[in-house]
């Protein structure tokens, strides 16, 4: 009973943590897409980039997978929930493929940003920084298609949700299944690694040889080549991911049940991480969106001018930018209070409830078998 509530109390303060991590950077993450979209919109030079573009979307998709997973890997994971889950509804099914689907789509996503970034380094120096809108277009039909072959069959493949050690799981009924999809999920993130590694590594070497040549550039091309730091970090976190979905499969062939609950316990840091960070991120690596993102929103800080006169162009954008990030927050918060309060349930915490079985929710936005 007492490694029980060890266990309890140990989830309780990792989802606590999750829950304040999450709700921050989901809130500059918010704030970040009504600025972009406002200064594309207003065709501001800077934003113009088929960067900020393609970041747009993958940070909307970000926000749908961590609000999904949100909801729907607590209400799978608290015994006093689990009946949601039980019952036969397409509810949980949906919930599943729309974590995957979203998922793909930041992965695929960013390996398009990051081979964005070796294109704009490579033609540098013939002020070819920029792709064309048909290329651009092109690539916003890859974003949208490519993760469908791999996510579609979600929809009709039946799995059990079940414990390993008070970390979420699944299980799919058929162990032949199980074993396509570790590969199927593998074969993707391998697919996208690949051509991320080779632009990073690739833009990193050009940018070397550029500074070696003392190449004078403009302010908007500064900032260009400086976003390769982004996509850098970016690849770091889809290098996380990569190696917890290699440590899964190595924990099927090798039966290693402390492999899988390792791994599972680390993921869901990692995978916040990668859907939610990117946005703070190019507050910190660019002084020039921090200027205009504080500036935009009214804010002060040491480093900028006081802009607390805004005009009242700018006041009904800011006003619905505030209004959007605190219903966002205050919704995250309500889903928690009370998901954790019907969840608070200690006779619930026994040995046979942790193996407590169902159709499918887990927090792997891809999955795993």
């Amino acid at each position: 009973m007492n490694s029980q509530i060890f266990i309890m109390t140990i989830e309780y303060s990792v989802d606590i943590f999750l829950w304040i991590f999450e709700t921050f950077l989901g809130a500059i993450h918010v704030l970040m897409i009504f600025f972009l979209i406002t200064k594309r919109r207003k065709k501001v030079q800077i934003y113009r980039s088929p960067f900020y573009a393609i970041f747009i979307w993958i940070s909307i998709f970000d926000l749908v997978y961590v609000v999904n997973n949100d909801i729907g890997a607590k209400m799978a994971k608290y015994p006093a929930l689990m009946p949601f889950f039980l019952s036969e509804t397409y509810y949980p099914t949906a919930f599943y493929f729309i974590s995957a689907y979203s998922s793909a789509f930041e992965i695929s996503g960013h390996t398009i940003l990051s081979i964005n970034r070796y294109w704009v380094i490579k033609n540098a120096k013939i002020n070819q920084v920029c792709w064309s809108k048909k290329v651009t277009w092109v690539f916003y039909s890859l974003m949208f298609i490519f993760p469908i072959p791999t996510t579609v069959y979600r929809l009709f493949t039946p799995a059990q949700y079940h414990y390993n050690n008070g970390i979420p799981s699944i299980t799919y009924v058929d162990p032949i299944v199980s074993q396509i999809v570790s590969y199927a999920n593998m074969s993707y993130y391998t697919v996208n690694v690949i051509p991320s590694l080779f632009a990073t590594v690739c833009s990193f070497i050009n940018y070397q040889h550029l500074k070696k040549l003392q190449y004078e550039v403009t302010a908007n091309e500064k900032h260009e080549l400086k976003l390769i730091i982004h996509t850098s970090l970016m690849f770091l976190l889809l290098a996380a991911r990569y190696i917890y979905q290699i440590a899964l499969l190595i924990a099927t062939y090798t039966k290693s049940t402390s492999v899988t609950t390792v791994a599972q316990f680390f993921f869901p840091i990692i995978a916040s991480s990668y859907s939610l960070f990117g946005s703070s991120m190019l507050l910190i690596i660019s002084k020039q969106v921090r200027y205009d993102f504080f500036n935009f929103y009214r804010r002060k800080s040491e480093n900028f001018q006081d802009i607390s006169h805004a005009t009242e162009e700018m006041a009904e954008p800011v006003q619905l930018a505030n209004a959007g990030c605190t219903l966002f927050l205050i919704f995250l918060l309500i889903v928690n209070i009370i998901l954790a309060g019907l969840a608070i349930d200690f006779s619930s915490w026994t040995k046979d409830k942790m193996k407590i079985v169902g159709p499918l929710y887990r927090i792997s936005p891809m999955g795993s078998g």
